[in-house]
């Protein structure tokens, strides 16, 4: 039987880690960058390309080519967001 895969390698944004500490809670900045890296959904968001994972706390974290760029406030819905080309 094969061993399962690695999960995949997730940037966080210091933009990202700004905005969770100002809408989620403040913590230091490696902190942050750990809570979200090895967040399940989060990982399983990364490796299925998918472009949001909205936390308990209702904020959600907005994901671009496996980076998280920013944390949107509770209010703010994903429909409100244009969608942006990748780069490359």
């Amino acid at each position: 039987m094969n061993a399962p895969a690695d999960p995949p390698a997730i940037h966080v944004t210091h933009h990202a880690v700004e905005r969770y500490q100002e809408r989620v809670r403040n913590l230091p900045d490696d902190q942050v960058r750990q809570l979200i890296c090895s967040n399940k959904a989060v990982q399983v968001a990364a490796a299925i390309g998918a472009p949001f994972v909205r936390l308990g706390t209702g904020q959600r974290l907005v994901l671009i080519e496996g980076r998280v760029v920013t944390v949107l406030p509770q209010d703010q819905y994903p429909t409100s967001l244009k969608r942006r080309e990748p780069h490359g």
